[in-house]
């Protein structure tokens, strides 16, 4: 894939545009929350594009401002790149075609915790000098000193964000994990847990209903792609019992009723 790089002024401001590659998603009823599927496809054939899927893209941003070089968000990652056999994650190839080197860049900002924000954090076991993101408030956070050592493993990610005193491995009464715990998330589970699955995780779900535990911490919980995260909430699927990347099992069959004798 030719890396394709977008660059303009905004004042004193360099901007660059790179592109983290693309995805395909199926047009169903899972797409849009506001709109029919027949709305939407009407809408892709009036744009002359077509009306079975949507292509989503990336677009990591560098601001060159003051002498230092910003990068905001980081795409999806090596990984990801790798096992789309280059369709996405290619935010490395865009740098390298804007001149831009990845060792030089001064700071990170991360816009949110997705998988495809952050996963491009690590390239060749190497992570980027400065992280910076919001926790739920909107305040501003640096996230953890992941950039002065190589990430070698889970573990160093979950220890950097311990020394900066940030709850991950513990659990809350709260549904929705915390900041941290889906920081940590994005290392451990970038990609959706079901075997055979190379979607990027877009969905947190829990191993154990959180209405009968009322429980959420990291241990009990797996990343999902959006279309079997809606399977296991709406269609009685199962992941098999464990942790990491697992079968998704149908759902129970109902016992058949025996006729009277």
């Amino acid at each position: 894939m030719v890396a394709e790089v977008h660059r303009y002024k905004a004042g004193d401001i360099e901007v660059t545009v790179l592109s983290d590659g693309f995805r395909m998603v199926p047009v169903d009823g899972n797409y849009l929350s506001n709109a029919t599927v027949d709305d939407l496809q009407k809408a892709l054939a009036a744009a002359g594009q077509p009306i079975d899927k949507m292509k989503n893209t990336y677009s990591p941003i560098v601001l060159t401002t003051g002498g230092k070089r910003v990068l905001f968000d980081t795409g999806n990652g090596q990984a990801a790149s790798d096992q789309s056999k280059g369709e996405r994650g290619t935010l490395n190839a865009g740098l390298a075609a804007a001149g831009i080197d990845r060792s030089k860049i001064d700071v990170v900002v991360i816009s949110h915790f997705h998988a495809d924000h952050v996963n491009g954090l690590l390239a060749g076991g190497e992570a980027f000098t400065a992280v910076v993101g919001t926790d739920v408030t909107g305040r501003v956070t640096r996230v953890a000193h992941i950039g002065h050592k190589k990430v070698v493993d889970v573990q160093l990610a979950l220890d950097a964000l311990d020394r900066r005193g940030h709850d991950v491995t513990g659990a809350h009464t709260s549904r929705k994990p915390n900041v941290y715990q889906r920081s940590a998330l994005d290392w451990i589970s970038p990609c959706c847990s079901v075997a055979g699955c190379d979607q990027p995780r877009q969905e947190i779900d829990h191993r154990a209903d959180w209405a009968d535990t009322h429980l959420t911490g990291l241990d009990g919980l797996d990343g999902l792609c959006t279309h079997h995260h809606w399977l296991k909430t709406h269609r009685g699927y199962r992941l098999e019992p464990g942790k990491g990347r697992r079968r998704l099992l149908g759902p129970p069959v109902a016992p058949h009723a025996h006729a009277p004798p």
